[in-house]
Parts: structure tokens; sequence; C-alpha cells
């Protein structure tokens, strides 16, 4: 893998860490879980951290239970739109078309990215150096606006808020 991690470490016998954060969501007055491996900096008044304190399964029950998953190109995003949970799947370019996207699940998951000449290129990203951090232009110019409107969509069709 040629991404570097500031994770944080697993306790005891767990064979990896999860965080989770909960904040109002931009739509209505639902919660946004976010599931993760790395701490992103999120406040707000109703926040409720639960970084670092669900089991795997714990937080696969969320998943499964949401009414909307948002997320990059994960086990747990994967596991949103096989459960039937409408789901934004933000994808960068180094495996696309691999595990998405797929027409057959067209219906219940939106992909969201940037495509670009170079996809497909096994994350040996050729515009900017993965291994020191950086982010490659296929995700970084991934526009906000893009999540937002698949999340709108899906809206439409699910009535989700």
């Amino acid at each position: 893998n040629y991404f570097t991690y500031d994770y944080n470490q697993p306790k005891a016998k767990e064979p990896f860490n999860i965080n989770l954060k909960v904040g109002d969501c931009l739509w209505s007055e639902n919660k946004i879980i976010q599931i993760g491996l790395n701490n992103f900096p999120l406040t707000h008044p109703n926040l409720i951290d639960l970084t670092g304190k669900t089991t795997l399964e714990e937080a696969m029950s969320i998943v499964m239970n949401a009414s909307l998953v948002i997320g990059n190109e994960t086990g747990l995003t994967h596991l949103g739109y096989l459960s039937g949970v409408p789901t934004v799947c933000i994808l960068g370019g180094g495996h696309f078309g691999r595990f998405l996207p797929w027409d057959e699940f067209n219906d219940v998951v939106r992909c969201v990215y940037n495509k670009m000449d170079c996809f497909q290129c096994g994350w040996r990203c050729k515009y900017v150096n993965l291994k020191k951090g950086e982010v490659p232009p296929c995700i970084k110019n991934i526009k906000p606006e893009k999540v937002v409107d698949a999340v709108n969509e899906l809206n439409e069709k699910y009535k989700i808020f």
C-alpha cells in the first residue's frame, strides 16, 4: 500500500482500531455517523464522539441500520450498499472499476469520482508521491458538491430525509 496512515494503534488483542464520530446532518435533524480508521477533526455542539469505542460488529450494525452511507471505497461502504442501504461511494482511480462502479448496484449506490486518463493505476500515481502522504488528484479534485448532489439524488429516490 502506498498511503501513509496516522492510525491509532489497536488495543490489546484487537486486530485493528475503528474510529467513529456522530454529528448533525446538513439536510435535516438526522445524525451523521462517521466511521473510519483516522481521527478527522469534527466539531459540532451535538457531536457524540464514539471514536475508537465500537467493535467491528458494532460498526457493521451501524452501517447496516443506517438510512444513508457516505464513504470511500472500503469494506464498510461496500457493506452499506450490499445491505440495501442507499450509499454514496467516493472513488479514487487506483482500482477504479474493480469493485465499483458496477451497473448491478446502480439502484442503491452512487459513485462520485474525478475521472482521469490514469485511472486503474494500481495506486502508482504519476502525479504525486503517495509514499509521502500526498493526495492524488483523482481524490483531491472531487468537489464536495458532487457528493451533495449524489446524496440529494438518493434522497429523492428513497426519501431518506
